[in-house]
């Protein structure tokens, strides 16, 4: 093995994978530490900042924390599963069909819509690092919107605002605006609620059905779908996250 005090070729590259696997291996598994309680992981996510003590206090119990590996998947696309994300640290990357459609860090919500309305997954989600998640399950969510109506409105308004982005950015006239211009457009929008056989005039406005189904001209449109310059009538109780028309 040794000449003149050197390692020779084949087991120092048998060597150096070792040390890039183990390297690989550090890097992508997360440390082995005692996570913080909910609580506190609680106060660190973006939407719930200004929460009191007392209200995080409350809350804390319906919430789980949880850890990932990179590579582990959170979210498998077309499958019915249980609960909602909040991601604490770490990153995640949210793929349709394969394709990178978005990557998200600390404080985003995944999985938010299909936990609310049981639809199956729309895409899925795979940690990009280590990663801390507080977990919610369906029935806890919904448990936690009946009792405090304003985390409901929350997570719609940032889940609208999210297909916004995914689904306009390449539509006029949205698609003439920088990304910077585009962002504070969409951040205008606001989320609707309509009831079953409610009819809603969108000329002149763009919206983005983000729950249940509405029907136009004889045509059933399911969520996430683009609205736009036409009258529909909600099919279902539906979440509508409507902007106004650039001028």
């Amino acid at each position: 093995m040794h000449k003149k005090g050197r390692i020779a070729g084949s087991e120092a590259e048998k060597l150096m994978n070792s040390i890039e696997n183990r390297m690989k291996e550090l890097r992508d598994t997360p440390p082995d530490l005692d996570l913080p309680d909910v609580e506190e992981l609680l106060s660190e996510v973006s939407w719930l900042k200004n929460a009191n003590h007392d209200f995080l206090h409350e809350i804390s119990s319906k919430f789980e924390s949880k850890i990932f590996s990179s590579g582990d998947i959170l979210l498998h696309e077309g499958k019915t599963e249980d609960g909602m994300y909040i991601i604490v640290r770490g990153n995640i990357k949210i793929t349709i069909n394969g394709e990178l459609i978005d990557l998200l860090g600390p404080g985003n919500t995944i999985g938010e819509v299909a936990a609310l309305s049981k639809n199956k997954r729309t895409a899925t989600v795979t940690a990009e690092t280590p990663l801390t998640v507080l977990w919610i399950s369906s029935k806890g969510l919904k448990q936690l919107i009946d009792e405090h109506q304003e985390i409901g409105e929350n997570l719609w308004q940032i889940t609208g605002t999210r297909y916004a982005y995914y689904l306009l950015k390449d539509i006029a006239p949205f698609n003439k605006l920088s990304k910077k211009q585009f962002e504070k457009e969409i951040k205008k929008g606001i989320v609707i609620k309509c009831s079953a056989n409610e009819q809603i005039d969108l000329t002149d406005k763009t919206a983005i059905l983000i729950h249940g189904s509405v029907n136009c001209n004889n045509n059933e449109i399911e969520p996430p779908s683009v609205l736009k310059n036409d009258i529909y009538t909600m099919n279902s109780d539906s979440v509508l996250f409507s902007i106004d028309e650039l001028t």
